[in-house]
């Protein structure tokens, strides 16, 4: 285990693959190191986590950002839990959320009551003529949820909550927890070579996060012609 916590994952990998006692030793260490309770449990208690996957199954809800991130890379950050829903099944995630005594906290642009926020997103009009800073057209709002300080955002999407993970400024954000499997998209690039690639840098660039990235020790690298290389 000592050793395995000081590689990334495609080598813990191949290092699975020269026997099959270290296979054995892989599959214990991945049972310790990447359960989702490791990264949950600073927004959760033991017994909510079953209960935040069930209502992902319901609604397709997924765990994004920063927390998908460190659940692969075993890192610890200060950030805030970015759960993504479409818009229809919003209302049933944050009627969970406070349920569990989260509470919603409106921005200056936001209306006080969820419920009557949540209205306005789903007239497309309004949407349409407010979008403020939200630069994905399949991103139409972000809600905060509080509890004694820990924060969850319920952000809603058009379309699948995937398509907007993948419009993400970079690839080392590229990442998706669903109610029993998780996902990273660019997994050398981010752990082995320590890198993130930049996608846009035209309307949705977003310089902001990609800083954020750089000083967590990622290289910010710019790809001419991504779409072609990555497709």
């Amino acid at each position: 285990n000592a050793i395995f916590s000081y590689l990334d994952h495609n080598d813990i990998d191949n290092l699975g693959l020269t026997c099959r006692w270290l296979e054995h030793e892989k599959q214990q260490f991945r049972s310790k190191a990447n359960k989702i309770d490791l990264v949950l449990n600073r927004f959760l208690t033991v017994g909510e986590i079953s209960g935040f996957q069930d209502i992902q199954v319901l609604t397709g809800m997924v765990v994004s950002g920063s927390v998908a991130l460190q659940f692969f890379s075993r890192e610890v950050y200060r950030t805030d839990l970015d759960t993504y829903c479409v818009l229809g099944k919003c209302l049933d995630v944050a009627k969970y959320y406070q349920s569990i005594r989260y509470e919603y906290r409106p921005s200056k642009d936001q209306l006080d009551h969820f419920e009557d926020d949540l209205s306005r997103i789903v007239d497309w009009r309004w949407y349409t003529e407010n979008r403020g800073p939200y630069l994905q057209d399949n991103v139409l709002q972000v809600w905060n949820f509080d509890r004694n300080g820990s924060k969850i955002q319920l952000i809603a999407t058009a379309r699948s909550p995937l398509e907007a993970i993948l419009k993400f400024h970079s690839t080392c954000v590229m990442n998706v927890i669903t109610h029993r499997r998780a996902y990273c998209l660019f997994a050398r690039t981010t752990f082995k070579e320590r890198c993130t690639v930049v996608i846009d840098r035209g309307d949705r660039y977003n310089a902001t996060g990609v800083e954020k990235y750089r000083a967590r020790g990622f290289e910010v690298v710019d790809v001419p012609d991504v779409d072609r290389i990555l497709n």
